[in-house]
């Protein structure tokens, strides 16, 4: 009778933890088309047609509104990359070098199709979760003080973001969408919202008057007024977004910035973003929430305090010193030691070593001495850790735990690098070697 009733305890509390996973989204940017460019610089001077990038604001709360999880993600310039000075830039777009419609050297016109298809953003998401995101597309010039201004803007807004969407979401989806419900236009507009009706989130950029002109988002008012689109993915909407056709295949979602219908006559730009969204509903309970994965960068990394060394990773300690759990035991005594192993970009966790050292509630990056490079903060977070810390070059590193191997005593996860123009992520794996 007690063998009963543990196995059906064992077996409700599996039920339970199922039921808060509702499962992995995935956020792709699979192309942009360009409907009229916007309007650019008269001598072409950083390349012929628009320049284009795109900046990605992500937010994960839980159903009140209280933030778990925020990421920017800004990407690399897409159009004519045969000056020199700008040979880094994704080559897109049919702007032509000279007046002979005969030489299309990139930069993106009316009517260009850019497919680009990659991963923007990955998230798990427990019962009752809100991911709201807001992708935004910009003209490249050389000044960049407004991409500061609208990023600063909307970090600062996110506790409203966060509350709004959380409310939005109890009103519009309580209850799991079966697909087919609504109708491809219905449901868009139930899951594109406007930020400033719908968040009160609007921004004011200075667009004119400098003798250089700035970067700046495609959907803006004459005055400089931009209030970018939310898009608000739940749990209870995932299904039914992932199995719709908006009208460029299941799951894509177009959202079109379009200063003219802003009257906006000065920058005319048109363009529509497409976004696909795949979900992956829960098969095991996950307690873990990651952080998204981004393509590699276009420039070259910083010089890595972590990477290039001789470390020796043959040094255990007794697995009487080792959790017997899931990361969801780590604790503050478990994790003070250091710890050896190794790090990766991509999928990779294995490609140059890593040592770190955690104490006194500091974590510490180290050299193949042991010598400290950098020092940083970490924090316990649902179950397991997120350590960041700036290098000498002011980059940020951001490692965050998914995982830990209670046959090997290892911790693995996923890391992040970001500087201006740059992003890089991978994997690592690490073993603590002393205390």
């Amino acid at each position: 009778m007690k063998k009963s009733l543990l196995i059906l305890s064992i077996f409700l509390s599996a039920l339970t933890l199922h039921a808060q996973y509702n499962g992995r989204v995935r956020v792709y940017l699979t192309e942009f088309d360009c409907i009229q460019e916007a309007a650019d610089d008269n001598l072409a001077m950083d390349g012929k047609g628009n320049e284009i990038f795109f900046h990605f604001h992500f937010f994960l709360a839980d159903k009140n509104g209280a933030l778990k999880q925020k990421n920017v993600i800004h990407t690399e310039v897409y159009g004519d990359n045969s000056i020199p000075a700008y040979s880094t830039r994704i080559h897109a777009g049919t702007a032509l070098t000279n007046n002979s419609f005969s030489s299309p050297k990139g930069g993106v016109w009316s009517h260009d199709k850019i497919k680009t298809y990659k991963i923007v953003g990955e998230y798990d998401l427990l019962t009752g979760d809100v991911l709201s995101f807001i992708p935004t597309i910009w003209e490249w010039n050389v000044g960049t003080s407004n991409d500061a201004v609208f990023d600063a803007a909307i970090d600062n807004a996110s506790g409203m973001i966060n509350i709004n969407a959380a409310a939005h979401a109890k009103q519009r989806f309580p209850n799991p969408i079966p697909p087919g419900t609504y109708n491809a236009e219905y449901l868009k507009q139930l899951i594109s919202l406007d930020a400033s009706s719908s968040f009160g989130v609007q921004t004011v950029l200075k667009i004119t008057g400098d003798l250089t002109p700035k970067s700046r988002p495609v959907g803006i008012k004459k005055d400089g007024t931009f209030s970018p689109r939310v898009i608000l993915l739940t749990g209870n909407d995932l299904q039914a977004i992932a199995n719709t056709d908006f009208g460029y295949g299941l799951g894509v979602i177009p959202v079109q910035y379009n200063d003219l219908a802003l009257g906006n006559d000065r920058d005319h730009g048109n363009y529509i973003i497409l976004l696909k969204v795949e979900f992956t509903p829960a098969s095991a309970p996950v307690t873990t929430n990651n952080p998204p994965t981004n393509p590699p960068p276009v420039k070259n990394p910083p010089a890595d305090p972590v990477f290039n060394r001789n470390i020796n990773t043959s040094r255990t300690i007794p697995a009487s010193k080792l959790p017997n759990q899931q990361a969801t035991s780590f604790t503050n005594e478990f994790l003070t030691g250091i710890w050896k192993g190794t790090m990766g970009t991509l999928s990779s966790a294995t490609d140059g070593p890593l040592s770190f050292k955690i104490t006194n509630n500091v974590f510490w990056a180290l050299d193949k001495t042991g010598a400290t490079t950098a020092a940083g903060s970490y924090q316990l977070l649902n179950g397991g850790f997120t350590a960041t810390y700036s290098d000498s070059n002011n980059w940020k590193y951001v490692f965050i735990s998914t995982g830990y191997n209670n046959g090997t005593g290892e911790v693995s996860g996923n890391w992040t690098c970001e500087g201006p123009n740059y992003y890089k992520t991978g994997k690592w794996i690490a073993k603590k070697v002393s205390n």
